[in-house]
């Protein structure tokens, strides 16, 4: 479970950087800054959902400074919806999806971008074909992108919510047991008389 989360962890970063990578060469102004913010929140906001569901060996809270960080990148509006839905790495991630589908059909932006700042020329029909293409690689990519933070953030639901098999626990205190009830007869050669206060 460990390696196989410590995995999914590394990957979880990995897609992070490059999604952000993805964002800063293809979105532009304040479209860019909500999806990057979104996605600078994510891995906090998905590990404190995963701490949410097992609740026995961490806080589950995020700290005053963390929730101070998150709703400077977030702000408040964006804050509240997450407070308020269930899941909220999945809330995140559609919110990233949908700044995403603006950005791909908002036609005077794209044709600003495409004609180098000028709005309001029509783009030749090379253009419009070389802009379709960009667009749909583009789009294609970042979604992959999210579709790996969906799949990452439900392995790791797995994991917190598979519980350790009872063969191994029940192994592990008979092993205990085992070397509790033979250590006096180890130690009685070496301490004489002062093994019985040791042990």
């Amino acid at each position: 479970r460990f390696w196989e989360a410590r995995k999914l962890w590394g990957a979880l970063v990995n897609y992070v950087r490059d999604v952000a990578r993805i964002a800063h060469c293809h979105l532009t102004g304040l479209e860019r800054d909500h999806f990057i913010s979104c996605l600078s929140c994510f891995p906090s906001i998905l590990l404190q959902h995963l701490q949410r569901l097992e609740p026995i060996y961490r806080p589950t809270l995020l700290s005053k400074t963390q929730l101070a960080a998150i709703t400077g990148c977030l702000g408040n509006t964006d804050v509240e919806l997450l407070w308020k839905s269930r899941n909220r790495p999945f809330t995140l991630i559609k919110m990233m999806g949908a700044i995403l589908r603006k950005s791909n059909t908002d036609i005077p932006e794209l044709s600003r971008r495409w004609k180098g700042g000028k709005a309001g020329e029509d783009l030749t029909p090379f253009e419009t074909r070389m802009m379709q293409a960009a667009l749909v690689s583009e789009r294609t990519v970042a979604e992959r992108g999210l579709t790996e933070f969906c799949n990452i953030m439900g392995a790791c639901e797995r994991i917190v919510k598979s519980s350790v098999p009872t063969s191994y626990s029940r192994h592990t205190s008979r092993f205990l047991s085992m070397w509790c009830f033979t250590l006096p007869l180890v130690l009685v050669h070496s301490l004489k008389w002062k093994m019985i206060p040791v042990v």
